[in-house]
């Protein structure tokens, strides 16, 4: 049996695209690793990520475990990381970057007819075919139709990719292109073929979601005005959109939390600094003012029919050249007066060709990771603050999304576990609308069934603090 394992590092788009790899695989008659006996999955997919040095490491980690562990299988690299540095992952492996992800299942259909003799070899397997990007308009080989977005209870669907910026420290523009979006009638088809499979939530993922545009009819479109669209003329239950700018987030999108119950009221910033000196380096376009007023936006927005708070998440990168130890503490201070729920927290890393491997002001590497855990430290205090001001409430909307006899993760706390005597034997797990990760004891449903994909109301008993991971999950009963 022809078996296959994905290994999935990065970014949203990135898990789009492995969907849509592992659709076009099961086309072919191929099916997951399921671990049975002694047998070894053929085929594994490497789907690698280059935002940082490390996100590289894991790429090539994963590929030499494979290779000890199943020296006879066969092994692809794609993704960002396998675009910008082909060479790096040596010739054991068929390195296919981003640009040949539309034809990666050929290539692998291929090297496997060559393994069983059913075609001859071809030396020109291991290479990278160079081609261009394609233009803003060639959107057939760079957007997955809706029938590859394989989650059960959400889709994710990619409407944009590529990326016009260049932003000091980013080398995704090299491996990812120039900006290009989804037409707004095909967005529109592919939502409507996911709701009917079934999915309960879509999530709209990109390379940098804020330059959507289709400038195809009549007049332009901007991500607003598509999730607008999406929300008019179709029956998808809840949308949701990835990681913008802070000034790509209007008031026309607070306007949609607080008129259309739909429109998830959770927004992810792509921040990166508090600090304009920081920013400017970075070339970012914006600075404080504009980020506080973008939260101080979110924050006072009451999302529709009770919805919860809105969701605030924030990537910030800490230990960028030129951030001395001043700048950092004001960079703290800054961060602890604003209004928002999580960090994710990345220490900078150099990347090869960027304007900031020149920069002046380098910042040791352990100076930069004991910044990021205070940070992080700072987050988990935020949400465990955030969540033990919701204990007892009521939560309406969960969509359950799995369920598994691994307990969460991390230390528990709150009345209904602590007066438990028996420990749940099953979980669910799901999220609300503004992205509150919610687990279930099973033994905690008054004898209801719970399923993957139901949206249920629970009430909130207790927290789960993983300190490890510094994230936060809350008890649910129904």
């Amino acid at each position: 049996m022809n078996q296959y394992i994905i290994k999935t590092f990065g970014c949203k788009a990135n898990m789009t695209d492995s969907q849509f790899i592992e659709a076009e695989l099961k086309k072919k008659g191929w099916t997951p690793f399921r671990g049975n006996g002694d047998e070894l999955p053929l085929l594994y997919v490497i789907n690698s990520c280059t935002v940082t040095n490390e996100a590289n490491k894991q790429a090539k980690r994963a590929l030499a475990g494979i290779k000890k562990s199943n020296p006879n299988s066969i092994v692809v690299v794609t993704g960002c990381a396998a675009e910008i540095d082909r060479l790096g992952f040596g010739s054991s492996c068929i390195v296919a970057g981003n640009r040949d992800k539309p034809r990666l299942t050929e290539l692998i259909i291929r090297k496997f007819e060559e393994r069983l003799g059913c075609r001859p070899h071809d030396d020109n397997m291991q290479s990278h075919v160079e081609v261009g990007w394609p233009a803003v308009g060639e959107t057939v080989s760079v957007f997955r139709k809706a029938d590859n977005a394989c989650g059960k209870t959400r889709g994710f669907l990619k409407i944009q990719e590529g990326c016009n910026a260049r932003c000091a420290y980013c080398a995704v523009p090299f491996a990812r292109g120039p900006s290009r979006s989804l037409e707004v009638p095909q967005v529109i088809k592919f939502v409507r073929e996911i709701v009917n499979r079934g999915a309960k939530e879509v999530v709209f993922t990109g390379i940098n979601l804020g330059q959507y545009k289709d400038e195809s009819g009549d007049r332009r479109t901007d991500l607003l005005t598509l999730v607008k669209r999406v929300l008019d003329e179709t029956a998808v239950a809840r949308l949701r959109i990835s990681s913008l700018d802070p000034t790509e987030i209007t008031s026309g999108f607070v306007k949609l939390v607080e008129s259309d119950k739909r429109f998830c009221p959770h927004f992810h910033v792509s921040l990166q600094s508090v600090s304009d000196g920081i920013l400017a380096s970075m070339k970012r376009r914006y600075r404080f003012s504009a980020i506080k007023d973008c939260l101080d936006m979110l924050k006072s927005c009451r999302p529709f029919d009770g919805g919860g708070p809105v969701f605030i998440g924030m990537d910030v990168m800490t230990g960028f050249p030129g951030e001395a130890d001043n700048v950092f503490d004001e960079v703290y201070r800054l961060l602890s007066k604003l209004p928002w729920d999580r960090l994710h927290v990345f220490p900078f890393s150099e990347r090869a060709n960027t304007l900031a491997v020149g920069l002046p002001g380098n910042v040791p590497v352990s100076k930069r990771k004991m910044r990021a855990k205070e940070l992080n430290r700072l987050s988990l205090k935020r949400l465990v603050e955030r969540y033990t001001g919701v204990i007892n409430s009521v939560l309406k909307d969960v969509l359950v999304e799995s369920i598994s006899n691994k307990p969460p993760r991390g230390r528990m706390s709150g009345s209904y576990l602590n007066n438990m005597l028996i420990k749940p034997s099953l979980w669910a797990t799901g999220h609300t609308g503004n992205y509150t990760r919610v687990v279930i004891p099973i033994e905690a449903t008054n004898g209801r069934q719970v399923q993957s994909n139901e949206i249920v109301k629970v009430t909130l008993k207790g927290l789960v603090i993983d300190e490890q991971g510094f994230d936060v999950s809350v008890i649910g009963e129904i």
